[in-house]
């Protein structure tokens, strides 16, 4: 393992991006971007309102700033022989966090709080450390995640004061490196064997602080989380056809309808209904009626399909109450891997528990 080569990788993020060559291309906001490193060995969805400012090391690494001059980051991926495991993240954490405690100094930045390795369930290594630089005060994380033998590393530094404002930007780099993939892999094909079967979900539990659940997600599928008290809160995209999505979302309930059943099911109907804008898919004619099915696992479930330029989708969506919240676990797929996708996103919707007070 070659610590020193992605320790001096990383200190760039302490210094401010060049400016853009050109004007970066915008994509509709409804329609993630998914760019690529390493020739396409790499996928991630760069977060939303930050610019492109190139891509360095030979395809290796993609730096992105947000602008005004608030915050930049780096995605890097770099290839090893061997898969790393917790003996490793400890090693190189340490001599990573070293690194930095001697390197960042010789960049004429004044240290605050020293280089250091936090926990944190969701990735293989998380380092933060904080610093002055030209007068700023700059807040940063260096998060880590192995994919077979790539080991990708986004670094991203807030330059503000604002603990809200570092913590948006922390997170939005984040759900970055939580959507990266790598595709050709050999390590997916059990994931993607599951999914073939319609299996339930074996990937670690993802907590969601804001919305206060805990969500088992389906194997082999991108994640694009957005945790906050209401709306939709998370998503989950099939890694070989972005056109099949599980999005779930949260809709407190007032205090007099936890125990009025009546006044539930006009919360349930109002999300039905809202559900049924938010997914419509732009041109398309639908075929049929909508269907309500019968699961007794849900407060309610139901099913439209759609045609558009020659291809069939299907729209689902099945509610449960969760603690003192309507849970709404909705789909949009082909027609032809529609029963899959359901299954899929049955068993996502079960596996939805409480979390916190």
């Amino acid at each position: 393992m070659r610590y020193e080569f992605i320790a001096s990788c990383l200190v760039v993020s302490i210094l401010r991006a060049a400016p853009p060559a050109s004007q970066p291309s915008t994509a509709p906001t409804t329609v993630p971007v998914i760019e690529t490193l390493l020739g396409g060995k790499v996928t991630y969805i760069p977060p939303r309102g930050w610019d492109v400012r190139g891509k360095l090391d030979g395809g290796k690494t993609a730096v992105y700033a947000l602008e005004p001059e608030k915050a930049n980051l780096a995605i890097t991926v770099n290839e090893q022989d061997v898969a790393l495991d917790e003996k490793a993240a400890l090693k190189m954490g340490q001599y990573i966090c070293k690194k930095l405690r001697e390197d960042v100094p010789k960049t004429g930045a004044e240290i605050h709080t020293p280089a250091r390795a936090e926990k944190d369930d969701r990735f293989f290594l998380k380092i933060h450390d904080r610093f002055t630089h030209n007068g700023q005060l700059a807040d940063r994380i260096q998060i880590y995640r192995v994919m077979g033998l790539e080991l990708v590393t986004v670094a991203v530094t807030a330059y503000s004061d604002s603990p809200d404002e570092v913590k948006t930007i922390h997170e939005e780099a984040e759900q970055m490196l939580l959507s990266a993939a790598a595709p050709g892999r050999s390590a997916a094909a059990k994931p993607q064997a599951a999914k073939a079967r319609g299996d339930a979900p074996t990937t670690k539990p993802i907590v969601l602080t804001q919305a206060r659940l805990r969500i088992a997600p389906p194997a082999g599928w991108r994640s694009e989380i957005s945790d906050s008290a209401g709306g939709i809160v998370a998503s989950f995209r099939d890694a070989n056809d972005e056109t099949n999505l599980i999005a779930i979302s949260v809709r407190p309930l007032p205090a007099d309808a936890r125990t009025n059943p009546k006044l539930r099911d006009v919360i349930v109907d109002e999300i039905v209904a809202g559900e049924k804008q938010q997914f419509k898919i732009d041109g398309a004619k639908l075929q049929g009626n909508p269907e309500t099915l019968k699961d007794n696992r849900f407060l309610r479930k139901t099913r439209t399909r759609y045609e558009a330029k020659d291809r069939q989708f299907q729209v689902g969506s099945r509610q449960l109450r969760v603690g003192n919240a309507v849970v709404s676990v909705s789909t949009v797929s082909l027609i032809d891997q529609s029963d899959i996708v359901e299954r899929i996103a049955d068993d996502v919707a079960v596996s939805i528990r409480a979390a916190g007070s």
